[in-house]
Protein backbone atom coordinates (compact mmCIF):
# COMPACT_ATOMS: atom_id res chain seq x y z
CA UNK A 1 0.00 0.00 0.00
CA UNK A 2 1.21 3.48 -0.85
CA UNK A 3 0.05 7.08 -1.12
CA UNK A 4 -0.51 8.57 -4.57
CA UNK A 5 -0.71 12.38 -4.62
CA UNK A 6 -1.33 14.29 -7.84
CA UNK A 7 -0.40 17.98 -7.85
CA UNK A 8 -2.28 20.04 -10.45
CA UNK A 9 -3.17 23.64 -11.28
CA UNK A 10 -5.42 25.37 -13.77
CA UNK A 11 -2.98 28.11 -14.76
CA UNK A 12 0.62 27.98 -15.91
CA UNK A 13 3.24 29.35 -13.54
CA UNK A 14 1.40 28.51 -10.31
CA UNK A 15 4.51 26.82 -8.89
CA UNK A 16 3.59 23.11 -9.06
CA UNK A 17 7.08 21.81 -9.81
CA UNK A 18 8.73 23.78 -7.02
CA UNK A 19 6.12 22.55 -4.52
CA UNK A 20 6.40 18.95 -5.80
CA UNK A 21 10.19 18.90 -5.46
CA UNK A 22 10.21 20.40 -1.97
CA UNK A 23 7.39 18.17 -0.70
CA UNK A 24 9.20 15.11 -2.06
CA UNK A 25 12.41 16.17 -0.34
CA UNK A 26 10.65 16.78 2.98
CA UNK A 27 8.76 13.47 2.83
CA UNK A 28 12.08 11.68 2.32
CA UNK A 29 13.51 13.53 5.33
CA UNK A 30 10.55 12.26 7.34
CA UNK A 31 11.69 8.75 6.48
CA UNK A 32 9.31 7.99 3.60
CA UNK A 33 10.60 6.37 0.43
CA UNK A 34 9.38 8.91 -2.09
CA UNK A 35 9.12 8.84 -5.88
CA UNK A 36 8.51 12.09 -7.75
CA UNK A 37 7.01 11.33 -11.17
CA UNK A 38 7.47 14.02 -13.83
CA UNK A 39 4.01 13.66 -15.39
CA UNK A 40 4.31 16.68 -17.66
CA UNK A 41 4.32 15.75 -21.37
CA UNK A 42 5.90 19.12 -22.16
CA UNK A 43 9.19 20.54 -20.87
CA UNK A 44 10.94 18.46 -18.20
CA UNK A 45 10.47 21.09 -15.49
CA UNK A 46 11.84 18.92 -12.68
CA UNK A 47 15.05 18.32 -14.61
CA UNK A 48 15.36 22.04 -15.32
CA UNK A 49 14.62 23.02 -11.73
CA UNK A 50 17.24 20.65 -10.31
CA UNK A 51 19.79 20.85 -13.10
CA UNK A 52 19.38 17.16 -13.99
CA UNK A 53 20.27 15.62 -17.34
CA UNK A 54 18.75 12.12 -17.55
CA UNK A 55 20.16 9.82 -20.21
CA UNK A 56 16.74 8.22 -20.75
CA UNK A 57 13.08 8.87 -19.96
CA UNK A 58 9.79 7.01 -19.80
CA UNK A 59 9.62 7.25 -23.59
CA UNK A 60 12.59 4.87 -23.81
CA UNK A 61 10.80 2.43 -21.50
CA UNK A 62 7.64 2.48 -23.62
CA UNK A 63 9.16 2.45 -27.10
CA UNK A 64 12.39 0.53 -26.56
CA UNK A 65 11.52 -1.71 -23.61
CA UNK A 66 14.24 -0.26 -21.41
CA UNK A 67 13.94 -1.36 -17.72
CA UNK A 68 12.30 1.43 -15.75
CA UNK A 69 14.79 1.08 -12.88
CA UNK A 70 17.54 2.20 -15.26
CA UNK A 71 15.98 5.63 -15.85
CA UNK A 72 15.34 6.42 -12.17
CA UNK A 73 17.34 9.33 -10.75
CA UNK A 74 18.51 9.02 -7.15
CA UNK A 75 18.36 12.53 -5.72
CA UNK A 76 18.96 11.10 -2.25
CA UNK A 77 18.68 7.71 -0.55
CA UNK A 78 14.90 8.01 -0.05
CA UNK A 79 14.05 10.52 -2.76
CA UNK A 80 14.00 9.28 -6.37
CA UNK A 81 12.79 10.98 -9.54
CA UNK A 82 11.16 9.29 -12.51
CA UNK A 83 11.71 11.42 -15.65
CA UNK A 84 8.40 10.86 -17.40
CA UNK A 85 8.56 13.67 -19.92
CA UNK A 86 8.20 13.31 -22.90
CA UNK A 87 6.84 9.77 -22.59
CA UNK A 88 3.51 10.71 -21.01
CA UNK A 89 1.75 11.29 -24.32
CA UNK A 90 2.82 7.82 -25.48
CA UNK A 91 0.77 6.31 -22.65
CA UNK A 92 -2.46 7.29 -24.41
CA UNK A 93 -1.63 5.21 -27.49
CA UNK A 94 -0.57 1.87 -26.00
CA UNK A 95 -1.91 -1.50 -27.09
CA UNK A 96 -3.25 -3.89 -24.48
CA UNK A 97 0.03 -5.81 -24.38
CA UNK A 98 2.02 -2.57 -24.04
CA UNK A 99 -0.32 -1.39 -21.29
CA UNK A 100 0.21 -4.53 -19.24
CA UNK A 101 3.95 -4.31 -19.84
CA UNK A 102 4.19 -0.72 -18.58
CA UNK A 103 2.09 -1.60 -15.52
CA UNK A 104 4.48 -4.47 -14.73
CA UNK A 105 7.38 -2.07 -15.16
CA UNK A 106 5.89 0.35 -12.63
CA UNK A 107 5.27 -2.49 -10.18
CA UNK A 108 8.90 -3.61 -10.49
CA UNK A 109 10.06 -0.35 -8.97
CA UNK A 110 11.44 -0.44 -5.45
CA UNK A 111 8.52 -0.21 -3.04
CA UNK A 112 7.77 3.44 -2.31
CA UNK A 113 5.68 4.90 0.47
CA UNK A 114 4.64 8.00 -1.49
CA UNK A 115 4.27 8.77 -5.19
CA UNK A 116 4.03 12.45 -6.17
CA UNK A 117 2.86 13.36 -9.69
CA UNK A 118 3.87 16.77 -11.03
CA UNK A 119 1.36 17.21 -13.86
CA UNK A 120 1.16 19.69 -16.70
CA UNK A 121 -0.89 22.87 -16.56
CA UNK A 122 -4.54 22.96 -17.55
CA UNK A 123 -7.20 20.35 -18.19
CA UNK A 124 -5.63 17.75 -20.45
CA UNK A 125 -6.52 14.08 -20.61
CA UNK A 126 -3.19 13.22 -18.95
CA UNK A 127 -3.86 15.56 -16.01
CA UNK A 128 -7.42 14.31 -15.53
CA UNK A 129 -6.29 10.65 -15.74
CA UNK A 130 -3.68 11.01 -12.99
CA UNK A 131 -6.13 12.96 -10.82
CA UNK A 132 -8.97 10.47 -11.28
CA UNK A 133 -6.74 7.54 -10.27
CA UNK A 134 -5.28 9.32 -7.21
CA UNK A 135 -6.93 9.15 -3.78
CA UNK A 136 -5.36 12.57 -3.12
CA UNK A 137 -5.45 15.59 -5.43
CA UNK A 138 -3.73 18.81 -4.48
CA UNK A 139 -4.72 21.88 -6.54
CA UNK A 140 -2.31 24.81 -6.42
CA UNK A 141 -3.68 28.29 -7.14
CA UNK A 142 -2.49 31.87 -6.82
CA UNK A 143 -4.46 35.02 -5.88
CA UNK A 144 -4.63 35.90 -9.58
CA UNK A 145 -8.35 35.81 -10.59
CA UNK A 146 -7.45 33.92 -13.78
CA UNK A 147 -5.75 31.20 -11.72
CA UNK A 148 -8.84 31.02 -9.54
CA UNK A 149 -11.25 30.54 -12.44
CA UNK A 150 -8.98 28.06 -14.26
CA UNK A 151 -8.63 25.96 -11.12
CA UNK A 152 -12.39 26.03 -10.69
CA UNK A 153 -12.74 24.68 -14.23
CA UNK A 154 -10.31 21.84 -13.43
CA UNK A 155 -12.19 20.93 -10.26
CA UNK A 156 -15.47 20.99 -12.18
CA UNK A 157 -14.14 18.51 -14.74
CA UNK A 158 -12.96 16.16 -11.98
CA UNK A 159 -16.30 16.29 -10.16
CA UNK A 160 -18.33 15.81 -13.34
CA UNK A 161 -16.20 12.76 -14.18
CA UNK A 162 -17.05 11.22 -10.82
CA UNK A 163 -14.08 12.06 -8.57
CA UNK A 164 -15.11 11.19 -4.99
CA UNK A 165 -12.01 11.84 -2.88
CA UNK A 166 -10.89 14.99 -1.06
CA UNK A 167 -9.57 17.87 -3.14
CA UNK A 168 -7.02 19.84 -1.17
CA UNK A 169 -6.17 23.46 -1.97
CA UNK A 170 -2.88 25.32 -1.54
CA UNK A 171 -2.67 29.07 -2.18
CA UNK A 172 0.74 30.05 -3.56
CA UNK A 173 2.36 33.51 -3.71
CA UNK A 174 -0.01 34.89 -1.12
CA UNK A 175 0.81 38.18 0.60
CA UNK A 176 -0.74 37.07 3.88
CA UNK A 177 -2.81 34.39 5.56
CA UNK A 178 -5.87 36.66 5.40
CA UNK A 179 -5.49 36.99 1.62
CA UNK A 180 -5.08 33.22 1.26
CA UNK A 181 -8.26 32.63 3.24
CA UNK A 182 -10.20 35.13 1.12
CA UNK A 183 -9.04 33.49 -2.10
CA UNK A 184 -9.89 30.02 -0.78
CA UNK A 185 -13.26 31.30 0.42
CA UNK A 186 -14.18 32.54 -3.06
CA UNK A 187 -13.27 29.21 -4.65
CA UNK A 188 -14.92 27.16 -1.92
CA UNK A 189 -18.17 29.14 -2.18
CA UNK A 190 -18.36 28.70 -5.96
CA UNK A 191 -17.61 24.97 -5.75
CA UNK A 192 -20.16 24.37 -2.98
CA UNK A 193 -22.84 26.39 -4.78
CA UNK A 194 -22.46 24.96 -8.27
CA UNK A 195 -20.74 21.58 -7.78
CA UNK A 196 -22.10 20.65 -4.33
CA UNK A 197 -18.63 19.59 -3.17
CA UNK A 198 -16.50 20.65 -0.22
CA UNK A 199 -12.87 21.68 -0.67
CA UNK A 200 -10.19 21.42 2.01
CA UNK A 201 -7.71 24.18 2.76
CA UNK A 202 -4.29 22.54 3.10
CA UNK A 203 -2.23 25.69 3.50
CA UNK A 204 -0.60 28.63 1.78
CA UNK A 205 2.85 29.68 0.62
CA UNK A 206 3.91 33.25 1.18
CA UNK A 207 5.21 35.31 -1.74
CA UNK A 208 8.93 35.09 -0.97
CA UNK A 209 11.89 36.41 -2.99
CA UNK A 210 13.93 33.40 -1.85
CA UNK A 211 11.90 31.10 -4.10
CA UNK A 212 13.17 32.50 -7.43
CA UNK A 213 16.69 32.65 -5.95
CA UNK A 214 16.56 28.90 -5.22
CA UNK A 215 15.25 28.26 -8.74
CA UNK A 216 18.17 30.21 -10.21
CA UNK A 217 20.53 28.04 -8.16
CA UNK A 218 18.70 24.90 -9.42
CA UNK A 219 18.24 23.63 -5.88
CA UNK A 220 15.16 22.92 -3.74
CA UNK A 221 14.11 25.83 -1.56
CA UNK A 222 14.34 23.61 1.53
CA UNK A 223 17.99 22.97 0.68
CA UNK A 224 19.06 26.51 -0.23
CA UNK A 225 16.89 28.53 2.17
CA UNK A 226 15.30 26.16 4.70
CA UNK A 227 14.53 29.01 7.12
CA UNK A 228 12.81 31.20 4.53
CA UNK A 229 9.17 32.14 5.10
CA UNK A 230 8.03 30.19 2.03
CA UNK A 231 10.12 27.22 3.17
CA UNK A 232 8.39 27.21 6.55
CA UNK A 233 5.01 27.31 4.79
CA UNK A 234 5.94 24.23 2.74
CA UNK A 235 7.07 22.43 5.89
CA UNK A 236 3.64 23.06 7.45
CA UNK A 237 1.92 21.69 4.34
CA UNK A 238 4.09 18.56 4.48
CA UNK A 239 3.29 18.14 8.18
CA UNK A 240 -0.44 18.38 7.51
CA UNK A 241 -0.14 15.79 4.75
CA UNK A 242 1.80 13.60 7.17
CA UNK A 243 -1.09 13.81 9.64
CA UNK A 244 -3.45 12.71 6.85
CA UNK A 245 -1.41 9.51 6.45
CA UNK A 246 -3.37 8.10 9.38
CA UNK A 247 -6.46 7.97 7.15
CA UNK A 248 -6.64 4.41 5.69
CA UNK A 249 -8.72 5.61 2.72
CA UNK A 250 -5.85 7.54 1.14
CA UNK A 251 -3.60 4.51 0.69
CA UNK A 252 -4.08 2.16 -2.22
CA UNK A 253 -2.50 -0.87 -3.79
CA UNK A 254 0.02 0.21 -6.50
CA UNK A 255 -1.35 -2.38 -8.93
CA UNK A 256 -4.86 -0.95 -8.52
CA UNK A 257 -3.62 2.61 -9.02
CA UNK A 258 -1.69 1.88 -12.22
CA UNK A 259 -4.54 -0.17 -13.70
CA UNK A 260 -7.02 2.64 -13.01
CA UNK A 261 -4.64 5.27 -14.34
CA UNK A 262 -4.04 3.38 -17.59
CA UNK A 263 -7.78 2.78 -17.97
CA UNK A 264 -8.42 6.52 -17.80
CA UNK A 265 -5.59 7.17 -20.25
CA UNK A 266 -7.16 4.88 -22.83
CA UNK A 267 -10.81 5.75 -22.17
CA UNK A 268 -12.90 8.58 -23.57
CA UNK A 269 -13.71 10.79 -20.61
CA UNK A 270 -17.35 11.95 -20.77
CA UNK A 271 -16.56 15.45 -19.56
CA UNK A 272 -13.73 17.67 -20.77
CA UNK A 273 -13.10 21.39 -20.61
CA UNK A 274 -14.14 21.88 -24.24
CA UNK A 275 -17.57 20.34 -23.66
CA UNK A 276 -18.50 22.38 -20.63
CA UNK A 277 -19.63 25.94 -20.01
CA UNK A 278 -17.57 27.12 -17.09
CA UNK A 279 -19.17 28.96 -14.21
CA UNK A 280 -16.55 31.43 -13.10
CA UNK A 281 -16.51 32.68 -9.50
CA UNK A 282 -16.06 36.34 -8.69
CA UNK A 283 -12.52 37.66 -8.40
CA UNK A 284 -11.12 37.24 -4.87
CA UNK A 285 -11.71 40.02 -2.37
CA UNK A 286 -8.83 41.86 -0.76
CA UNK A 287 -8.35 43.16 2.78
CA UNK A 288 -8.77 46.81 3.76
CA UNK A 289 -5.03 47.02 4.41
CA UNK A 290 -4.31 45.86 0.86
CA UNK A 291 -6.99 48.04 -0.72
CA UNK A 292 -6.27 51.28 1.19
CA UNK A 293 -3.20 52.32 -0.85
CA UNK A 294 -5.19 51.88 -4.07
CA UNK A 295 -8.11 53.88 -2.70
CA UNK A 296 -5.83 56.70 -1.54
CA UNK A 297 -4.14 56.80 -4.92
CA UNK A 298 -7.50 57.01 -6.71
CA UNK A 299 -8.69 59.69 -4.24
CA UNK A 300 -5.58 61.79 -4.84
CA UNK A 301 -6.07 61.47 -8.60
CA UNK A 302 -9.71 62.50 -8.25
CA UNK A 303 -8.89 65.53 -6.09
CA UNK A 304 -6.16 66.60 -8.51
CA UNK A 305 -8.57 66.25 -11.45
CA UNK A 306 -11.31 68.28 -9.73
CA UNK A 307 -8.81 70.98 -8.76
CA UNK A 308 -7.65 71.30 -12.35
CA UNK A 309 -11.24 71.49 -13.59
CA UNK A 310 -12.14 74.21 -11.04
CA UNK A 311 -9.04 76.13 -12.01
CA UNK A 312 -10.13 76.01 -15.61
CA UNK A 313 -13.70 77.10 -14.77
CA UNK A 314 -12.43 80.02 -12.69
CA UNK A 315 -10.08 81.11 -15.44
CA UNK A 316 -12.89 80.95 -18.00
CA UNK A 317 -15.26 83.05 -15.86
CA UNK A 318 -12.62 85.64 -15.10
CA UNK A 319 -11.71 85.84 -18.77
CA UNK A 320 -15.36 86.27 -19.72
CA UNK A 321 -15.84 89.10 -17.19
CA UNK A 322 -12.66 90.81 -18.34
CA UNK A 323 -14.05 90.94 -21.87
CA UNK A 324 -17.68 91.92 -21.16
CA UNK A 325 -17.43 93.75 -17.86
CA UNK A 326 -20.26 94.12 -15.31
CA UNK A 327 -22.35 97.29 -14.73
CA UNK A 328 -21.64 99.35 -11.65
CA UNK A 329 -24.76 99.83 -9.51
CA UNK A 330 -24.05 103.57 -8.81
CA UNK A 331 -23.17 105.13 -12.13
CA UNK A 332 -24.16 102.36 -14.52
CA UNK A 333 -20.63 102.15 -15.90
CA UNK A 334 -18.98 98.81 -16.40
CA UNK A 335 -16.73 97.71 -13.56
CA UNK A 336 -13.99 95.08 -13.98
CA UNK A 337 -13.51 93.10 -10.77
CA UNK A 338 -10.04 91.95 -9.87
CA UNK A 339 -11.17 88.35 -9.46
CA UNK A 340 -14.17 86.16 -8.81
CA UNK A 341 -13.94 83.90 -5.79
CA UNK A 342 -15.30 80.39 -6.18
CA UNK A 343 -16.11 80.05 -2.50
CA UNK A 344 -18.77 77.33 -2.43
CA UNK A 345 -19.28 77.60 1.33
CA UNK A 346 -19.94 81.37 1.09
CA UNK A 347 -22.23 80.76 -1.87
CA UNK A 348 -24.23 78.24 0.15
CA UNK A 349 -24.56 80.63 3.12
CA UNK A 350 -25.63 83.48 0.85
CA UNK A 351 -28.22 81.32 -0.86
CA UNK A 352 -29.61 80.18 2.51
CA UNK A 353 -29.80 83.81 3.72
CA UNK A 354 -31.76 84.88 0.61
CA UNK A 355 -34.11 81.93 1.07
CA UNK A 356 -34.93 83.07 4.65
CA UNK A 357 -35.47 86.68 3.58
CA UNK A 358 -38.02 85.56 1.03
Amino acid sequence: MARFITIASGKEGAGKTSLSVNLGLEFSRMGHRTCLFDANPGPANINILLGLFPSATLKDVILEGRPIREIMIRFSDRFHILPGSPGIEEMTHLSENQTQQIIRSFLELNPYDIFLFDTSTGITKEVVSFCMASPEVLVLITPDPESLTDSYALIKVLIKNGYKHKIKIVINRSKSLSQARLVFGELKSAVEKHLHTTLFFLGFIIDDKMVPLAIEQQKPLLTSYPKSIAGKCILKIAQRLEIDSEDPLIKTDPNRFWEQCMTFFKSSLPFTANKMTEIKPKPPKITIEEALPRWMEKLNDTIATVAEELKGVRHAIENMVSIQGVPDEKDGKEKIPESISLDFEAFAKNRESKRKDN
